[in-house]
């Protein structure tokens, strides 16, 4: 109100005309505070430099903030999601890449292992929701999902294949507490959670893409740098069951859809090594994101079943992969591109 505004900033004629003040109010007898107009407007109508209006503004800006401080605090939602995290993560990651970024890549990783510790460190027990020290209620898929897929971005982005494998055996988790055996989609909810009377499948993609489409992605790009067919062949169904709904409705599956134009193009992935692995490997990794994974293998040990026993002596050997197996190498990128 009128008389509330003059306790709390003396009715102070800067700050009055800034948020659009009125003695009978500007809206229903009170006043909502908004900005009517532009602090370089309001400096040349009273004829003062505008660092001056900045000034008084601050100081009417603090008195109000006190005078907010004298009222309850509205209940705020303050706890931690994980898949909304993951989402995060992912987003940290891929802007690392498009930006060149050393520092927001450092970020996605400090982030990957708050989210682990914070959430839960086994991968077979993952907690959906986190607050103040304590995580609670059982992760569903959406949850598993994204930390798998971000899991996979940060180790490809980073090239720290050690991440790779913890997104494998989140993978695994997510087969056995959201799988049936003669299903081919996955359950929102795990198997042993207690009190859902029905257990739901979600294919649909919202604001967020749906569980089943990520793990569909998930299983193909996994499965062939861990070598695990059967998670080739489910990945393949599922896109597959799906392609009659993406096609009649592709604004309601536009996750399914990205995953049926990968499909018919053949899912790839790179795999190099040599003395030249690490230069090389950062050219291609950007110019093949995000439709294939690129992995470096500069030692002969590398612990991914894709990349062992490629390590090389030689300058530069780049293999390209598919759902199959990999073809002969090829010394140069562009012959690489050439077969992507």
């Amino acid at each position: 109100t009128w008389q509330q505004w003059q306790e709390a900033t003396g009715d102070n004629e800067v700050g009055r005309v800034y948020f659009g003040v009125e003695a009978g109010g500007n809206w229903e007898g009170t006043n909502i505070l908004h900005c009517a107009k532009e602090i370089e407007v309001l400096a040349k109508e009273r004829n003062m430099p505008p660092e001056d209006v900045v000034a008084q503004m601050a100081g009417v800006k603090k008195k109000l903030i006190k005078k907010r401080s004298q009222r309850p605090r509205p209940v705020t939602d303050d706890k931690c999601i994980l898949s909304w995290n993951a989402l995060m993560n992912l987003a940290l990651t891929k802007a690392s890449q498009v930006l060149d970024s050393a520092d927001l890549l450092r970020q996605a990783e400090q982030h990957l292992i708050w989210m682990q510790t914070s959430f839960g460190p086994d991968a077979a027990a993952m907690k959906r929701v986190w607050k103040a020290g304590m995580a609670r209620i059982s992760a569903n898929l959406d949850d598993y999902a994204f930390l798998a897929q971000a899991m996979l971005q940060y180790g490809v982005t980073a090239g720290v294949n050690e991440w790779i494998l913890e997104a494998g055996k989140v993978c695994e988790s997510v087969q056995n507490k959201f799988g049936e055996k003669g299903l081919a989609y996955l359950y929102f909810s795990e198997r042993d959670q207690q009190g859902i009377p029905v257990r739901k499948v979600e294919l649909m993609d919202g604001v967020q893409p749906s569980g089943n489409a990520v793990m569909a992605g998930l299983f193909i790009n996994l499965g062939m740098v861990l070598e695990h067919a059967e998670w080739i062949a489910r990945g393949e169904e599922m896109i597959a069951k799906m392609a009659r709904e993406t096609c009649l409705q592709p604004l309601g599956f536009g996750r399914w859809g990205v995953l049926m134009q990968r499909n018919v193009a053949g899912p790839k992935t790179v795999v190099i090594s040599g003395r030249d692995a690490l230069a090389n490997w950062k050219e291609m990794r950007g110019g093949c994101a995000p439709h294939v994974v690129v992995l470096k293998a500069e030692n002969a040990d590398e612990n991914l079943p894709l990349t062992a026993g490629k390590g090389s002596g030689a300058d530069s050997l780049i293999f390209v992969c598919t759902t199959e197996g990999c073809m002969p190498p090829v010394v140069s990128q562009k012959d690489a591109f050439r077969l992507l």
